[in-house]
């Protein structure tokens, strides 16, 4: 829905451009041709996106402004796409910011989702409370995707390294990898290398973990836990081909062979420590 709001009314608290690039060239295009998109905003005046636009809007002293504001999920998905063709003096943002505006849209936009834990949230109830793996949370994460220049594949690459770079539970070394990942991240746009990095560190730390217990009960333990999570990958066998060709979408449709290369990369990191060992009687000694 079109409406115009005061500029000073619309909260644009906790924006998350690094750097919003050439305000003045964006101001001048506005001030030439108009403003091809309004902003979007959420029904409470919170911006979901245009800050750039907005920040033009007020160095050319505008007071009242357009703004489109959301009310349902699928009414956000073209006013988000339309991100993209903002205009052409456009400042494309690196994977880290794109995913940190994600995870702000999909906060913004929960209310909107039609499925809640739960029901409809309370008042004083934040988006936290969703179950992230919900019907509700994916479509909200999906539509929060819209017009940031990523595939949400690709942010959610970003959001495991950032997650690894934060956790205090995880050995230093492991949170030094990912601290490198994400500022390789920023500087270069390329995600899937400084991923799979990040991974393998967290890999390379699990073993190690489990060769410094006692040989003999955690070289058990370990073989049940790794039974068990072998039998759920497989369960991925009884789907069938034909079905799934149908059913995925282009998102998952591309997180197939990633995890199989994934996959692919750490059994050859198992077979490199398994020359290393002798093998009597199926254990390692």
């Amino acid at each position: 829905m079109s409406a115009e709001l005061h500029i000073d009314a619309i909260d644009a608290a906790d924006r998350h451009r690094s750097d919003l690039g050439d305000i003045a060239s964006l101001a001048a295009s506005i001030d030439d041709i108009g403003l091809i998109h309004p902003v979007v905003v959420t029904p409470e005046n919170r911006l979901i996106a245009g800050g750039r636009r907005l920040a033009a809007m007020r160095s050319l002293g505008w007071e009242s402004i357009p703004v489109t504001v959301i009310h349902t999920l699928n009414g956000a998905v073209d006013a988000l796409q339309a991100e993209l063709d903002e205009n052409t003096c456009r400042k494309d943002l690196n994977p880290v910011e794109a995913a940190n505006l994600r995870k702000a849209r999909a906060a913004l936009l929960a209310p909107l989702a039609e499925e809640r834990v739960g029901g409809r949230p309370k008042a004083g109830e934040t988006s936290s409370k969703l179950d992230e793996v919900s019907p509700a949370a994916r479509a909200t994460r999906k539509v929060a995707a819209k017009g940031t220049g990523y595939s949400g594949t690709t942010l959610d690459k970003v959001d495991k390294v950032i997650a690894t770079a934060a956790d205090e539970t995880a050995p230093e070394p492991v949170r030094q990898t990912a601290r490198e990942a994400l500022n390789e991240i920023q500087n270069t746009g390329k995600v899937d290398g400084p991923y799979r990095r990040t991974e393998e560190a967290k890999q390379d730390s699990r073993l190690a973990d489990v060769l410094d217990g006692d040989a003999d009960i955690e070289r058990a333990k370990y073989r049940k836990a790794f039974g068990k999570a072998l039998g759920n990958y497989l369960d991925i066998l009884s789907f069938k081909p034909e079905a799934v060709a149908d059913a995925l979408d282009a998102d998952q449709w591309q997180l197939i062979p990633m995890q199989l290369e994934t996959v692919n990369q750490w059994w050859a990191q198992v077979q490199s420590h398994r020359s290393g060992l002798k093998v009597v009687g199926g254990s390692n000694v």
